[in-house]
């Protein structure tokens, strides 16, 4: 331990008398405490900054939640809120699964297509994918094809168009050289849990 304690003080006997007869060595001695007390500031200077700036976020962030306590109308909002989820859960179809969403898709526009005579078309399931940002909510496609006259499209759009829940049409084409139509239907489907109670199937919503 003792040798140690000399050689040490040796070492900055040695160290102080070379920084006495530098000048060089002192400067860079200075200019490195310098840096080295620069980067502490700086680096306090940013911690200082941080926590100012999540001070003022929580500041605003409680100016908010006092402001929406002292408000009055929350008997208005909540009834906002739940009149905008029903006609949000009014064009939205009841299904246990994505495969009988397209079975009580296809078998509903079955149903319209015989309603308006056009019974010679092929219903077939297209794309069905879940809907981005909306939790157990599918769009379920369909394809509609078949020859038929002008009138019975016209008509085979106004009676999807007038259903009570909503049906997209997302594609319609047709030659008049040989009275083809290809139509692409889609619906939003929400999963059971999501559906309110005692609704019925696909084919009880036709009217």
């Amino acid at each position: 331990m003792n040798n140690a304690l000399l050689v040490l003080a040796d070492a900055w006997r040695r160290a102080s008398a070379e920084l006495a007869a530098n000048a060089r060595l002192r400067i860079g001695v200075w200019l490195v405490l310098a840096v080295a007390l620069l980067s502490l500031v700086l680096l306090q200077a940013d911690r200082v900054q941080a926590a100012h700036a999540d001070y003022a976020a929580a500041v605003d962030r409680l100016q908010r939640a006092e402001e929406l306590l002292a408000r009055e109308d929350w008997p208005q909002l909540l009834a906002a809120e739940r009149a905008a989820h029903e006609r949000i859960d009014a064009l939205l179809w009841p299904a246990e699964s994505e495969g009988l969403a397209q079975a009580g898709m296809q078998a509903l526009l079955g149903d319209v297509l015989r309603d308006i005579g056009f019974e010679d078309a092929l219903v077939r399931a297209g794309v069905s994918q879940p809907v981005p940002a909306l939790t157990d909510v599918w769009r379920v496609q369909m394809r509609i094809a078949g020859n038929c006259e002008p009138m019975v499209a016209v008509r085979l759009l106004h009676d999807l168009a007038k259903h009570p829940r909503r049906l997209v049409v997302d594609r319609l084409d047709y030659l008049r050289s040989n009275s083809r139509l290809t139509l692409l239907v889609s619906a939003y489907f929400a999963l059971a849990e999501q559906t309110t109670a005692g609704e019925g199937a696909l084919g009880g919503e036709q009217t």
